[in-house]
């Protein structure tokens, strides 16, 4: 099994990931490296990697819906990149402060509960949800903090192929 299913035998892992329905990003320091560029107008850039994408793009093929829960406003490169994957806009759930009450209406909407998230994030915000969701997940590059608590750290860093190894965990 990976380097950091702490606390989960193999065969409860099985039975975990067989319940998941729904995967969660965390986008800043997730889904990208936390870098937020800005232009001399102000217009926001940020880097994502194309594992990643088609990481999320094999998990809906496999029938997962694949959302994303942010604090902050979602850029128009946000949009454009999940467009670029083929899954709504609707997908985006941005300005969520309170992230465990944004899963809820996610889940609710999908006859869905916790017990068929999985959530990945990287910072204190992500705290509560990836408390709640029935399997967690940070990048290596994730704060002490967090590190401590989920069931798996990737290898690999926010923004740099992380959300693909999570996802390649879940629907191996």
């Amino acid at each position: 099994m990976s380097q950091k299913l702490l606390k989960l035998a193999d065969d409860k892992f099985a039975e975990i990931k067989s319940k998941i329905k729904i995967i969660a990003l965390d986008i800043d320091g997730t889904l990208t490296d936390g870098s937020i560029y800005m232009g001399e107008f102000g217009e926001v850039f940020k880097v994502f990697n194309a594992k990643d994408g088609y990481g999320i793009r094999k998990a809906e093929a496999k029938g997962l819906k694949v959302y994303f829960i942010t604090a902050r406003e979602a850029c128009p490169g946000v949009y454009k990149r999940i467009d670029d994957w083929g899954l709504p806009a609707s997908r985006i759930k941005d300005k969520s402060s309170d992230k465990i009450i944004c899963a809820e209406k996610i889940l609710t909407e999908n006859n869905y509960t916790f017990e068929n998230l999985a959530f990945m994030g990287d910072d204190i915000p992500d705290w509560g949800l990836l408390q709640k969701a029935y399997l967690s997940a940070c990048p290596a590059d994730a704060v002490l903090e967090i590190q401590s608590k989920v069931h798996f750290i990737t290898k690999l860093d926010g923004g740099r192929g992380g959300v693909r190894e999570f996802i390649d965990l879940i629907i191996s």
